[in-house]
């Protein structure tokens, strides 16, 4: 399950002895601005991420989400900055929401065109052009993304 694949990597973090910057946790009313300014309703998982941590750093990756800025924030890590920006210039549809940046060029979306019948999107892997390029799944939902960047960052580090 995708909200228990949050909880697994959230543990292994805390687990590892690694330094870690999580966000603040989201309130409900602000997850609700969020979303509706974005036009979306977020997928359970990462939901649930919001809430726990709104945005996470952690060994070299870093995870987009809410931050004490709120819906004025004007910088990454912000979601709802990273989604806009990305929105403008064509590079993701409006119903994908920009969560990470690779590091080596690409960037990841949750794409929420198509949902599961949790309600979870597909996270995918654009180039640097955007969605222009092609793309290509990496997971199937927020949850076992997050644990597999969080597993992978574990045996690379």
């Amino acid at each position: 399950m995708s909200i228990s694949d949050v909880n697994t990597a959230i543990q292994l973090i805390l687990d590892s002895g690694e330094s870690y910057r999580p966000g603040n946790g989201a309130a409900d009313d602000m997850l609700s601005a969020f979303e509706n300014r974005l036009g979306v309703r977020f997928p359970p998982s990462y939901r649930y991420f919001l809430a726990k941590m709104g945005t996470l750093s952690f060994m070299g990756h870093q995870f987009y989400g809410i931050t004490k800025s709120g819906l004025n924030a004007e910088s990454i890590p912000c979601v709802l900055w990273a989604t806009e920006r990305s929105r403008e210039k064509g590079h993701i549809t409006d119903s994908m929401l920009r969560i990470k940046m690779s590091g080596y060029g690409p960037f990841y979306v949750l794409d929420l065109s198509q949902r599961n019948a949790e309600g979870e999107g597909a996270v995918l892997e654009l180039p640097v052009q955007g969605i222009s390029g092609g793309s290509e799944k990496i997971a199937d939902d927020f949850g076992s993304f997050l644990l597999g960047e969080i597993t992978s960052a574990l045996s690379d580090g």
